[in-house]
Order: structure tokens, then C-alpha cells, then sequence
């Protein structure tokens, strides 16, 4: 049997928790760190492409693998000519950005349809500028994400158990339970050659 938790430790009477919004507690700690993306699931929920960018030839080689067909590699392609060679003139309406990196967000701003969507899930480690004139002018609808909720697990799980989603690639490796601190060192090790490493209980 295999078994996952929510991270969340929440504090369930501030005004998120009490409305069933506790994945936004205001008082929110959480047992080690989110890396978001999931591709594949916007690819089951309908978007009939998805493109994924990234700076690491090993980690879309991975995406790859889970049978996303679109990647571009932001250093060697500019971000405006990867857009247009896949989506051609359709373009896209919605945007993930996941790298909490002010580039990114300039791109998805400048280069998202007009009345498209831009949902951030990345951490910055400095508060980002918002481009106000495309914000405006394109009249751009940017949302703020923090973590998720049960039915996001329950969500997660009906995709995953019947073979939707594809997991295997995205496991570099595991380590039992009493070597974890061994497994804290291969992740600072692989640098950028790591996807998800599992602790085994």
C-alpha cells in the first residue's frame, strides 16, 4: 500500500481556514518545500498544448519523458521564437509561472494572448515587478496560487491511479528512512540532474 500527506500544518480558526481555504492559513507552516508544475495535468484537464521552458537540458529531457511534447530550452531559444514555433499563430491563454524568476514573468505577460490568464506559482526571492502596461493593455488576469487543497490530493490520485499522469520518470531516486541525511546530500550533489527523491518509511 502507498500512502501520501498533506504538508500543510495549518491552524484551522484564522479567516481562510474557517471558509475552507486552508491551504491560504494565515498562520501556514509547511514540512519541507513545493516544487510546482504538473504539465501532464493541464493536459488532462483539456489544453490541447502545453510548453514547457527551462534551463536544464536533463530536466526537459525528463518532461520529455512523461509525454509532454513541447519543451524549449529558454537559454538556447528565445522564449517569443519557441512560442511561435509551437503554438503558431493560435498562441496561448494561459500561463503557469513556476521558476519565481522576473524574466519569466515579463515573457508570459508580453507573449500571453490578450484576456489570457497567468497564475504564479513560483517563490521569489525578490518581491517581482508587475508590467502594468500589459497588464492593462491586454487586460491580463494574474492569480496568486498557495499550495492545495484535499480535493486537489483526491484530484491528483484519480489521475495518477489509472495511469493518466505518469510518475516513474519524475523519481531520481529513494532512500530508506535511516539514511534520509544521505539524501539531502545527492540532491545538493545532482544540482540541476534531479527531479524527485523519495524517503522510504
Amino acid at each position: 500500500m502507498k500512502a501520501t500527506a498533506r504538508l500543510q500544518l495549518v491552524c484551522g480558526e484564522c479567516g481562510p481556514c474557517k471558509r475552507g481555504q486552508y491551504n491560504a492559513c494565515q498562520k501556514l507552516k509547511v514540512r519541507g518545500f513545493q516544487a510546482p508544475g504538473v504539465a501532464q495535468f493541464a493536459l488532462t484537464r483539456g489544453a490541447s498544448k502545453v510548453l514547457i521552458t527551462d534551463v536544464s537540458d536533463y530536466r526537459l529531457n525528463i518532461v520529455r519523458q512523461c509525454g509532454i511534447g513541447g519543451t524549449l530550452h529558454i537559454k538556447n531559444n528565445s522564449f517569443e521564437d519557441g512560442v511561435k514555433s509551437f503554438f503558431g499563430n493560435e498562441g496561448f491563454q494561459v500561463g503557469f509561472e513556476a521558476a519565481g524568476v522576473q524574466a519569466s514573468l515579463d515573457n508570459l505577460m508580453q507573449f500571453v494572448e490578450k484576456g489570457g490568464d497567468i497564475v504564479i506559482l513560483g517563490v521569489y526571492s525578490r518581491n517581482p515587478v508587475v508590467n502594468m502596461f500589459y497588464l492593462g493593455e491586454y487586460e491580463l488576469n494574474v492569480y496568486g496560487s498557495m499550495m492545495y487543497r484535499h480535493e486537489d490530493y483526491e484530484a491528483a490520485v484519480e489521475m495518477i491511479c489509472p495511469g493518466k499522469i505518469m510518475t516513474s520518470p519524475l523519481l531520481t531516486g529513494s532512500f530508506p528512512f535511516n539514511r534520509y541525511l544521505d539524501a539531502y546530500k545527492f540532491i545538493d550533489e545532482q544540482g540541476d540532474r534531479i527531479m524527485k527523491v523519495m524517503i522510504e518509511m
